[in-house]
């Protein structure tokens, strides 16, 4: 799956650089200890540390590109692709990398007021 075909579909406020739209994908992650080379790194802001400080290192192991809600931080040096909801853009990219297990869930739900634990 190219780049382009993993995030058509999603909000991004800037553009994906032609030179990398057609680029093959090999996977998705958020924690930049396990990225590796071909994937795509999502980068959230948290409650005590903000993953865009780890968007250079996982540029360096590898990843194509960073998506994060944020701007890029100054001096960063990589593809950065900024989504208008960073979680959101990456759970649409999971569910279309993944092939829509969604689709194949079946859920049951059992309701009522005593003895379901």
């Amino acid at each position: 799956m190219t780049v382009q075909e993993l995030l058509d579909g999603i909000e991004l406020t800037s553009e994906i650089p032609a030179a990398l739209r057609s680029t093959e994908v090999s996977g998705l992650e958020y924690d930049s200890r396990r990225i590796g080379a071909g994937q795509i790194f999502f980068a959230f802001p948290g409650a005590k540390v903000d993953g865009r400080v780890f968007a250079g290192k996982a540029i360096e192991n590898g990843a194509l590109a960073v998506v994060s809600e944020l701007p890029a931080p100054d001096g960063f040096e990589g593809a950065w692709l900024q989504a208008k909801h960073g979680r959101t853009a990456l759970s649409l990219a999971a569910r279309r990398f993944y092939g829509y297990p969604d689709k194949r869930l079946r859920l049951t739900g059992i309701t009522g007021t005593n003895g379901k634990t």
